[in-house]
């Protein structure tokens, strides 16, 4: 796969970029900002910026997902040793328990990368702008 950069030259690339971002998939490239950005975090603002962006909540789901079928194998474990283990009607409930779980997690997930670019843009601007060195 053919891997491009997307450079960043001002405020306004950075707030164009943010506005048009969607959930859809889209991958423009590695973002990079403009030599000229002056911060002595910009290695750690440039990684942020890339892994907030394309952030899907696949790994708070798959932990949602786990903690869910724990519960499920535990609530299975507790069923049968109150000897009334059915076996459709608990493996169900096990089932969506993890699924349940996995929705959750991924909208944690996609939540909390939305927060964090969000903070992330918003230091990035500041730092810009003279605020922040």
């Amino acid at each position: 796969m053919n891997q491009t950069s997307v450079v960043i030259r001002n405020p306004e690339d950075l707030i164009n970029l943010i506005e048009g971002h969607s959930s859809e998939i889209d991958y423009p490239g590695e973002f990079k900002l403009a030599e000229g950005f002056k911060s002595n975090e910009r290695g750690n603002l440039e990684e942020d910026l890339n892994r907030f962006y394309y952030a899907c909540g696949c790994g708070t789901g798959t932990a949602f997902f786990i903690v869910g079928l724990i519960v499920g194998i535990a609530y299975i474990c507790w069923m049968v040793y109150q000897n009334q283990f059915s076996f459709w009607m608990d493996s169900s409930i096990m089932i969506a328990l993890a699924i349940t779980g996995l929705c959750a997690g991924k909208f944690i997930g996609l939540r909390y990368a939305k927060s964090m670019l969000n903070k992330t843009v918003e230091k990035i601007l500041l730092t810009w702008l003279g605020g922040a060195q």
